[in-house]
C-alpha cells in the first residue's frame, strides 16, 4: 500500500491497483472471480467510483446487463466527472437500446475528454443508432485521429459511409 506523508496509507493507490487486478481477471475470462473481487472492493471503498466500474464490467462480462447498468449509474453518482464511468455507462445504455440517454451520457463524457479515443467510439456509434450519420462520421474521425488504435473506428466510419454515402468527409 502507498503512504501519503498527510493521510498515511494511501487507499486509492491500492484501489487503483485492485481495479487493476479484477481487469486482469476479466481479460483472462475468469469472469466470477473478478465479481466477487470488484464486490469486494465496493465494501472496501465505499465512496469511489473505480470499484464500481470494474463490478460493471464484471456483470457485463457474464451477461447481467441490467447489473451492469446499475454499477455504472452508481460510479458515475460517486464521481460524475469519471470519463472511464461515464463512456461505460453510455455504452451500457446503448446495448440495451436507451439510445437517446447513452447519446446524452457520452457528451458528459465527451465534454469532460474531448479527445479520449473510447470515448468518442461509443459517441460515433450513438449517433449513428439515433441517425446522425454526419455527426458519427465525425465522431469517428476524431477517435481515429487520437492516435490511440481503435479496431472498432474505421469499421464503424466505413459502415456509416456505406449507408450514407452522402456524409463522405471532405478532403
Amino acid at each position: 500500500m502507498a503512504f501519503s506523508l498527510f493521510k498515511g496509507p494511501d487507499k486509492a493507490d491500492g484501489a487503483k491497483r485492485s481495479t487493476l487486478t479484477v481487469e486482469r481477471m476479466l481479460a483472462s475470462g475468469e469472469f466470477a472471480a473478478a465479481e466477487s473481487a470488484a464486490l469486494e472492493l465496493v465494501e472496501s471503498s465505499p465512496d469511489e467510483a473505480a470499484p464500481r466500474v470494474v463490478l460493471g464490467m464484471a456483470l457485463k462480462a457474464q451477461g447481467r446487463l441490467r447489473g451492469a447498468l446499475a454499477a455504472f449509474e452508481a460510479a458515475v453518482a460517486r464521481n460524475p466527472s469519471d470519463v472511464e464511468a461515464l463512456t461505460d455507462l453510455a455504452e451500457m445504455c446503448l446495448e440495451l437500446g436507451l439510445l437517446e440517454e447513452a447519446l446524452f451520457i457520452v457528451g458528459q463524457a465527451v465534454k469532460l475528454a474531448p479527445t479520449a479515443a473510447p470515448t468518442r467510439l461509443i459517441q460515433a456509434r450513438a449517433l449513428d443508432a439515433t441517425l446522425r450519420p454526419a455527426k458519427a462520421a465525425q465522431a469517428y474521425l476524431v477517435a481515429l485521429g487520437s492516435g490511440s488504435i481503435i479496431p472498432a473506428a474505421p469499421e464503424g466510419l466505413i459502415s456509416v459511409i456505406e449507408h450514407s454515402p452522402e456524409v463522405v468527409p471532405d478532403r
